[in-house]
């Protein structure tokens, strides 16, 4: 995605170091208590268990995942964060929404994400409550 002109910026429980998993290090520099996902263009939940045990319940996490897709922005979970998907949006029907990019396999899913990043908003979606997109583009 940075290759495609992305700017990422790492949004966690605290500001500070993360490390990956293979010993990857990221710099957090924004909590959900500091940002808003309406600030972002698009929100990636990565997968692995401690990522998945460090966001589910938090009601900070769960908000700034679920304030996204109320935005009809793009959203996206890698590997086991589709749980974090399901938890924030309260749905098992996650993979099939429009702008909802879950999955493994880096490479098609970077593609896939990619794809819906470009759309920038997807106004088609329903919302949580079913409804259609009521906001002007």
């Amino acid at each position: 995605l940075e290759d495609g002109g992305a700017a990422l910026e790492i949004v966690s429980n605290a500001i500070g170091t993360r490390t990956g998993r293979g010993g990857a290090q990221a710099a957090a520099t924004q909590t959900f208590l500091t940002a808003a996902s309406v600030m972002y263009d698009a929100v990636f939940v990565p997968g692995g268990e401690a990522s998945v045990l460090a966001l589910s319940g938090q009601p900070e996490a769960l908000r700034f995942v679920e304030q996204a897709f109320r935005h009809f922005k793009t959203v996206g979970a890698s590997g086991g964060a589709s749980a974090i998907l399901r938890e924030a949006l309260d749905t098992d029907d996650v993979d099939d929404m429009l702008g909802v990019v879950t999955g493994t396999g880096a490479a098609a899913f970077a593609e896939r994400y990619s794809s819906a990043l470009a759309q920038h908003r997807h106004w088609a979606r329903r919302g949580l409550d079913g409804t259609a997109a009521t906001a002007s583009r």
